[in-house]
């Protein structure tokens, strides 16, 4: 992968149960100082194997584009939490459920997001779609589903955005390959995940070029 390359990288890993205490600490110390500390501030195991896993496919994704590791020391975090790393390298991260995935582009910024199915009642969220979203997701044949897929598409473009939830509202899907964001066009693709999940990954270009890497640690 070059600078000039257009192509977007999907990492993806997935994890079930935890990993051993010997397990553990010879992962974490795959990654810099910077970001073991970024992930010892979770609690939960799922939460804190998450962002170790996500933090190893960062790393992947940084050789994969033929950089230096070391970006891993540089990384930062804007005012609304979105990390990154520099004008010439952009990233996302998403995790639920069994998956953890990272997105990666040299050429724009770039939203990811993935979501495990479940229950709920989706009626709550009604404002946060437009009419035609509304009518979408209760036509369908699984309307529990229909809600998730929206639910993601609308998170990775707002994630690409970088701005937080504030905008989720502002999100409208207008066809099968663009998302408006606050007045702004991205492009989106579906990713191809078990059943029971949904996931897509958004980009200021249209996406042409997907390439998928599965890893297992």
């Amino acid at each position: 992968m070059k600078k000039n390359d257009a192509e977007i990288l999907i990492l993806i890993t997935q994890f079930e149960t935890p990993f051993s205490n010997e397990k553990w600490e010879l992962l974490l110390k795959e990654i810099p100082e910077n970001l073991q500390l970024k992930v010892k501030e979770y609690k939960q195991w799922r939460d804190y194997h998450a962002s170790l896993l996500g933090n190893l496919l960062l790393k992947k994704g940084i050789q994969l584009s033929n950089l230096s590791v070391d970006l891993l020391k540089d990384v930062k975090y804007s005012e609304k939490e979105k990390p990154f790393i520099s004008e010439a390298f952009f990233y996302n991260i998403s995790h639920s459920g069994k998956y953890i995935i990272c997105a990666i582009s040299l050429q724009n910024e770039i939203g990811v997001d993935v979501e495990k199915y479940r229950t709920i009642d989706f009626s709550l969220f009604n404002r946060f779609f437009t009419e035609k979203e509304w009518y979408e997701i209760n036509n369908h044949q699984n309307p529990n589903s229909a809600f998730f897929e929206m639910w993601s598409l609308k998170e990775s473009a707002i994630k690409a955005d970088g701005r937080g939830t504030i905008i989720l509202s502002e999100t409208e899907k207008m066809d099968s390959e663009k998302i408006i964001c606050d007045k702004k066009t991205w492009f989106y693709k579906k990713l191809n995940l078990d059943a029971g999940y949904a996931g897509f990954v958004c980009s200021k270009n249209k996406i042409e070029n997907l390439k998928i890497i599965a890893f297992d640690f």
